[in-house]
């Protein structure tokens, strides 16, 4: 390694920076959420910011920013992490009882309904064929008049 590269790596910042829109988040999701439209924002953000964004990045961005949770959740108390650890007891010992008490599920019902419908008899008559098939003739349809 020369100098001039222990130079460009002495002066390089190793800070990241963030994106350009998470920086304008707030100004970006007030800006819609008083009713902007995605070509009012960006050329806002192009005119006041000199940021260039395209409307589809703005879109995107807009709805992930709606979609996802909190970054950082609430640190737990001693209170809910008691709670928490209680629950999984309660549960499984309610879900028990309750399952023995409980009649079918709609699931079971079903499955015998359609346990019920395989097994009935068929209701076409197995002697009347629906079509005549000679190898020899070309396919035509046979109407009713004919049949009889």
């Amino acid at each position: 390694m020369d100098e001039t590269d222990e130079k460009i790596l002495k002066d390089y910042s190793s800070k990241r920076q963030r994106p350009r829109l998470l920086q304008n988040r707030e100004l970006i999701l007030g800006l819609h959420g008083l009713g902007a439209t995605l070509k009012e924002i960006a050329d806002t953000l192009n005119e006041k910011k000199q940021i260039s964004v395209p409307q589809c990045t703005l879109s995107r961005f807009i709805n992930r920013q709606e979609q996802s949770p909190p970054k950082r959740p609430n640190p737990k108390t001693p209170e809910k992490m008691a709670l928490d650890e209680a629950a999984p007891l309660t549960a499984t010992t309610t879900t028990a009882i309750s399952s023995a008490v409980k009649p079918a599920t709609r699931d079971e019902e079903a499955w015998r309904k359609i346990e019920e419908l395989r097994n009935r008899p068929s209701q076409q008559d197995p002697t009347e064929k629906p079509f005549d098939y000679d190898p020899t003739k070309p396919l035509t349809l046979v109407r009713e008049k004919e049949k009889t």
